[in-house]
């Protein structure tokens, strides 16, 4: 029974986590479609600003992890959460009444931010790795050192 409990969780963590990079990427590919209707409002997408986001969130998300394995599964998982969220956000102005198709719409940052998809999945792997290897020398530092005598 103590098994199943932990498998579940691990699965349960390796999903939320791929939820939220799934969320990152999806803004990020939202963004760089249509940046004059995100935060920060521009003219167009800053390249730097979405390498910077990418690797920021994916450094803790792979900090949380608990192996490589569980890394890599997060980020393909991440896949269809980033579509999911670039497409609720890419039809997000007609529930305001602006006229406009959702199919284009979903289709215009589905196709126009297919690099970005592809950038995130590079940046998860390579951030969530980062945050592994902090992960491990933090817990090697602090297992490593001898206990305090008074």
């Amino acid at each position: 029974m103590s098994d199943l409990r932990r498998v579940l969780h691990r699965i349960a963590r390796s999903v939320a986590l791929a939820a939220f990079l799934g969320l990152v990427a999806g803004y990020s590919a939202f963004y760089a479609v249509y940046p004059n209707m995100t935060v920060p409002s521009a003219g167009e997408a800053s390249f730097g600003y979405l390498l910077i986001l990418l690797f920021v969130t994916s450094v803790p998300a792979g900090f949380v992890t608990s192996n490589v394995q569980d890394g890599v599964v997060q980020v393909f998982l991440s896949i269809p959460f980033s579509i999911a969220v670039a497409s609720v956000l890419s039809v997000s102005p007609i529930f305001i009444g602006v006229g406009a198709q959702a199919d284009v719409l979903v289709y215009d940052v589905i196709h126009n931010g297919f690099f970005i998809f592809l950038l995130a999945l590079f940046m998860d792997v390579i951030g969530g790795s980062v945050g592994l290897s902090f992960r491990e020398r933090l817990i090697v530092r602090a297992s490593a050192r001898p206990p305090r005598v008074r």
